[in-house]
C-alpha cells in the first residue's frame, strides 16, 4: 500500500527556495523512496503507516517528475508535470472564494488566454471536522490556467498570481481553502480559542455526532416546512401569474429597483412576492439570444421572459445575469415577471445596480432596454420568517480541522486572507483572534516567519459621516493591529468596495495591492504599501499637525466616489462634549497634514475614514494606494 494526499498530483506547484515536505501512506515500518531532480530521498513509515520526507530546496522551473515508491520498487506512484515556484494559501471567506466566472463581464480579456502552465490552482471542496485535525487533505485537484478552466480560479488568487508574475516570472501555485459566510473562529483550533472558553463550548457540542446529526435535521426539517409551505401557498403559481396574459389590473404599483418595505403593506414582509412589467424590443433585439441583468435580489428569484422562465437564483448575494434563448424576445410588447421570495422582512431589489436587458450579439446598433420604473405587485403568500439555515462550516474549529490544518504543512511561500465580514457584530474581539489564528498557522507549519497578507475590509452601506461606532471601521482598525505581527502585511480596499454589495467585483485592484505588500514585505520594494499611515501628531497652539508614513513621493488628496466636490481632504474633529465638526485638512508637506483646530472647543478627538462606508476618504499617497482610517486622540496643545 502507497497512498500520497491529493494535493500531490499531477500539474502540482512545489515551493520553491525551501526544504519541500512529501508525506503519505505505506505499510507500517516500511521504508519509502522519494526522487525528485535526479535525487534520492528515503523515509521510513512509522508503525500506523505514516511517512514524511524533506526534499532539498531548488530552483523555480520546470515540469519535473517527481517518484514515490517502495524500497523495493514493487509499488510506486509517479507523478508527472510538476513545477517549482511560489505557492499560496488563499483563505477566508466568500470575497476570496468568489470565482473568476462571476467577474468574466468586467474581465473578459482574461479570459483570452492561451493554457497558462505557469499559473495553477488546487480548490479544495470545503470540510469541516469537529473531532479533531485531519492528517489528510480534501481530495482535489490542481487546475492549470487557461480559458476553459479560468472560470473557477479564485478572483483575488489568480490577480494577485498575475501581478507577482509580471514581476518575478516563475511559476505561481494558489491552494484555495475558503468557505463564503464563516467568521474567522471556523478556521481556528482549539490551542488558538484557548481565550475564547465560548467557541470551544460550541465546538464541542457540535464534536458529538448525535447532537450534530440531530440539529442538522431540525435545521433542515424546519427549512424545507417553510420552503414547501411557501410553494404550496403561493397564489402566483397557482394562478400562473408569469404568464403574459395573467390578470394584473388589481395590482398595485412600485418602483425598482428598490426596497420592498417602502411600500406600506411590505413593511417587514416575509413570504413571496410577485413584480410583472411591459418593455418593448426593437425588430432583432432578442433574435440571437439576449441577456438580463437584475443585480441582486434579496433573498431568492425566478424569473420568466413570456412566460418563460429563463433563471433563478436561490439567495441574495450572486449578481443575476440570465441568458435568453434566441427568438423568446420578440419585437414589440414582451412581458417579464419576477418571483422573489423574501426570507426575513428585508426584500429588495438592490439599487444601484445593471438593471436591464442587453441585446444579443446580432443585434446590430441595438441599445439596451432599462428596466427601471414603474412596476406591478402582489403578494403570492405572506408567512413568518424564514427559520436560519444551519451551516455546520461555520461552527468554530470545523474548517481548521478539516481544511487548514492538513495543508499547513505543505510547503509554501505564505497566506493571502480575505475575511472579516461575517465578524463585524464584534469588532472589539476580532483583533485577539486573529493574531493568535496567525500564530496557530504558523506554528502548525513549522514556519515561525511564514508570511501572511490580508485584505482591509472595504465599504458597505450609504455613505456618511465619521461614526465612532461604526462596526466596520472598528473591524479594519482591528485588521489593521495584526501588522504589529513580524512577516505581515495589508491590502487597503477602502476605495475599492460597493456601498451596495458585500461582494465588490473590483478583485483585480486588490490582488495588485495584495501583490505589492508582497513585494514591499519579501524584497524590500518601497511601493507605498499599504498606504499612508498615521505614524505620529503635534498641537500647536490652534493647530493639529499629523504625520504619515509610507506617502511614498508624496500626500495626495482625490476626489472620492462619495464626494466629488473638489480635493480636499477632510478630518472630524470629535470635542469633549461628543460633538464632532467636520473640518478641512491641509497638505503642508509630503508627509503632513494640518488641521485648523480654532473652531472646535476643547477638541478632543480626531476621526478619518472612520464610518462603514465614509463620505470623507480622499487621501492618497503618490503611489495611488489610499491613507488607512484611523481615530486618534489629540495631543494637549
Amino acid at each position: 500500500m502507497l497512498e500520497l494526499p491529493s494535493i500531490f498530483s499531477d500539474g502540482m506547484i512545489l515551493q520553491w527556495g525551501t526544504d519541500i515536505r512529501i508525506w503519505g501512506l505505506g505499510d507500517p515500518n516500511a521504508e519509502v523512496v522519494v526522487q525528485f531532480l535526479d535525487k534520492s530521498y528515503s523515509a521510513r513509515a512509522d508503525q500506523a503507516g505514516g511517512w514524511r520526507a524533506s526534499l532539498d530546496p531548488a530552483e523555480p522551473g520546470g515540469p519535473y517528475s517527481l517518484r514515490v515508491s517502495r524500497v523495493d520498487g514493487s509499488e510506486g506512484i509517479l507523478i508527472e508535470d510538476v513545477y517549482v515556484g511560489d505557492v499560496w494559501l488563499c483563505s477566508g471567506q466568500s470575497n476570496m472564494q468568489i470565482p473568476m466566472s462571476r467577474l468574466k463581464d468586467d474581465y473578459p480579456e482574461e479570459f483570452e488566454l492561451s493554457p497558462f502552465p505557469r499559473i495553477r490552482q488546487f480548490m479544495l471542496p470545503c470540510v469541516c471536522d469537529f473531532s479533531g485535525p485531519r492528517s489528510d487533505v480534501p481530495r482535489a485537484r490542481w487546475a492549470q490556467a487557461s480559458a476553459a478552466c479560468l472560470g473557477n480560479f479564485s478572483g483575488v488568487g489568480w490577480f494577485f498570481a498575475r501581478y507577482e508574475q509580471q514581476r518575478r516570472p516563475i511559476p505561481v501555485g494558489l491552494v484555495v481553502a475558503a468557505n463564503g459566510g464563516a467568521p474567522i473562529e471556523a478556521f481556528m483550533g482549539r490551542d488558538a480559542l484557548a481565550e475564547f472558553p465560548d467557541r470551544i463550548a460550541e465546538a464541542e457540542r457540535y464534536a458529538d455526532l448525535c447532537f450534530r446529526e440531530g440539529a442538522a435535521r431540525r435545521s433542515a426539517r424546519a427549512t424545507k416546512k417553510w420552503d414547501d409551505a411557501a410553494q404550496a401557498k403561493d397564489r402566483g403559481l397557482a394562478e400562473e401569474w408569469s404568464r403574459p396574459r395573467a390578470e394584473d389590473r388589481s395590482w398595485r404599483e412600485i418602483r425598482l429597483p428598490g426596497r420592498f418595505d417602502e411600500e406600506e403593506e411590505l413593511q417587514g414582509f416575509c413570504g413571496v412576492i410577485w413584480l410583472r412589467r411591459t418593455f418593448v424590443a426593437p425588430d432583432g433585439f432578442g433574435a440571437g439570444g439576449c441577456r438580463v441583468w437584475l443585480g441582486t435580489i434579496a433573498d431568492a428569484d425566478r424569473v420568466f421572459i413570456n412566460g418563460v422562465e429563463v433563471g433563478g437564483t436561490g439567495y441574495r448575494y450572486p449578481p443575476r445575469k440570465y441568458s435568453i434563448p434566441a427568438g423568446l424576445v420578440r419585437e414589440g410588447t414582451n412581458h417579464i415577471a419576477i418571483r422573489v421570495v423574501c426570507n426575513g422582512g428585508d426584500g429588495c431589489i438592490t439599487r444601484g445596480k445593471p438593471f436591464r436587458l442587453l441585446p444579443g450579439a446580432d443585434a446590430k446598433a441595438a441599445e439596451p432596454i432599462d428596466l427601471r420604473g414603474t412596476w406591478k405587485y402582489a403578494i403570492g403568500t405572506r408567512t413568518s420568517p424564514r427559520p436560519a439555515d444551519l451551516f455546520l462550516q461555520w461552527v468554530p474549529t470545523g474548517l481548521f480541522n478539516g481544511m487548514i490544518a492538513p495543508l499547513l504543512p505543505y510547503s509554501m511561500k505564505g497566506v493571502l486572507w480575505y475575511q472579516g465580514e461575517t465578524n463585524t457584530d464584534k469588532p472589539e474581539e476580532y483583533s485577539r483572534l486573529f493574531e493568535s489564528m496567525v500564530l496557530e498557522w504558523r506554528s502548525v507549519s513549522g514556519r515561525d516567519g511564514l508570511p501572511f497578507l490580508f485584505v482591509q475590509l472595504p465599504v458597505l452601506g450609504a455613505p456618511t459621516a465619521n461614526d465612532e461606532s461604526s462596526t466596520w471601521a472598528l473591524m479594519r482598525e482591528a485588521q489593521r493591529s495584526a501588522l504589529r505581527l513580524p512577516a505581515t502585511g495589508m491590502a487597503v480596499a477602502l476605495d475599492v468596495g460597493e456601498w451596495n454589495d458585500l461582494h465588490p467585483l473590483n478583485k483585480k485592484e486588490v490582488g495588485r495591492r495584495l501583490a505589492l505588500a508582497a513585494e514591499a514585505l519579501l524584497h524590500g520594494e518601497a511601493n507605498g504599501s499599504p498606504g499612508p499611515a498615521l505614524a505620529g501628531a503635534e498641537r500647536r497652539g490652534g493647530s493639529l499637525r499629523l504625520r504619515f508614513e509610507k506617502v511614498g513621493s508624496g500626500l495626495e488628496a482625490r476626489d472620492c466616489a462619495a464626494d466629488r466636490a473638489d480635493g480636499t481632504v477632510f478630518v472630524s474633529v470629535v470635542g469633549d462634549d461628543g460633538r464632532a465638526t467636520r473640518l478641512p485638512a491641509a497638505i503642508e508637506a509630503p508627509d503632513r497634514l494640518r488641521v485648523d483646530l480654532s473652531g472646535v472647543e476643547a477638541p478632543a478627538m480626531v476621526l478619518y475614514a472612520w464610518a462603514d462606508n465614509p463620505a470623507d476618504r480622499q487621501l492618497y499617497n503618490g503611489d495611488g494606494l489610499p491613507a488607512l482610517p484611523f481615530r486618534m486622540v489629540i495631543p494637549p496643545g
